[in-house]
C-alpha cells in the first residue's frame, strides 16, 4: 500500500488511533514500522482526502454512512 504518512506526527497520531480503537495491542504497536502503521491504517480506514498535515478517514464499515451524509463541491 502507499505510505500514508508525510509527517512524524500523523504517524504517532496513527499509532494512537489504532491503540484506542483497540485495533491492535501495545506490545504490537511497540515493534510495528511506519510502513506497517500505515498499512494497518488503510486495512480498516478508507482516506478521504488529504490536506498538507491532515488526513480525514472513515472506518471503512462506516463508509455508506458517510457518503449518505457528505456532498462534495467542484470547482
Amino acid at each position: 500500500m502507499k505510505y500514508l504518512f508525510e509527517y512524524l506526527g500523523q504517524e504517532g497520531d496513527a499509532r494512537r488511533l489504532l491503540l484506542t480503537e483497540k485495533l491492535v495491542k501495545p506490545e504490537e504497536i511497540a515493534v510495528m514500522s511506519g510502513g506497517e502503521v500505515s498499512d494497518m491504517i488503510q486495512r480498516y480506514y478508507t482516506v478521504i482526502s488529504t490536506h498538507g498535515e491532515e488526513i480525514l478517514l472513515v472506518r471503512k464499515e462506516d463508509l455508506d454512512t458517510f457518503n449518505s451524509i457528505t456532498k462534495v463541491l467542484h470547482r
